[in-house]
């Protein structure tokens, strides 16, 4: 099996799921999930979409290392996932969820990120836009929504 799709069945554990180790695509979305667990295994996982559940930690994310495609979005996310050693990943979706800096964000994720999207977050570093200079080949970035955004506003 290369794709799978569970969104919206209630599940609360990312569970069983260790003999698809030709897994390519798997869709969590729109679940109960509280945190990531039980993905050690699918080494071929190259999409992941794990939006609109309840996630606080991401920290096993770090053993995905070949996703190309990551959608957390509209989650409890606070902090950046540590993606550093995702040297594959392109696409990270990270809007509306509760991250409040972009500090220290250039490493925690690989440098070869396409297109990252922060909108509707808590973010209000004024200087948030300066962080993606670390970055060698982002094309598309999306900070819309976030406080700091509404603060530029107000200073014209």
């Amino acid at each position: 099996m290369q794709v799978l799709n569970l969104s919206a069945n209630y599940i609360e554990r990312i569970e069983n799921l260790y003999t698809l180790t030709q897994l390519q695509s798997l869709n969590l979305s729109g679940n109960n999930i509280t945190r990531i667990q039980g993905l050690r295994t699918l080494n071929n996982l190259e999409t992941l979409d794990l939006s609109h559940n309840i996630i606080e930690n991401t920290k096993h994310l770090a053993d995905t290392t070949s996703l190309n495609k990551l959608i957390l979005s509209h989650n409890n996310i606070d902090t950046c996932p540590n993606l550093v050693k995702n040297k594959h990943l392109q696409v990270l979706d990270l809007g509306y969820n509760k991250i409040r800096t972009t500090f220290n964000m250039n490493e925690c994720l690989p440098n070869r990120i396409k297109s990252l999207y922060l909108g509707y977050n808590k973010i209000t570093d004024l200087l948030a836009p300066l962080f993606l200079l670390f970055f060698d080949s982002t094309d598309d970035v999306d900070f819309s929504g976030n406080p700091f955004i509404e603060y530029m506003k107000e200073e014209k």
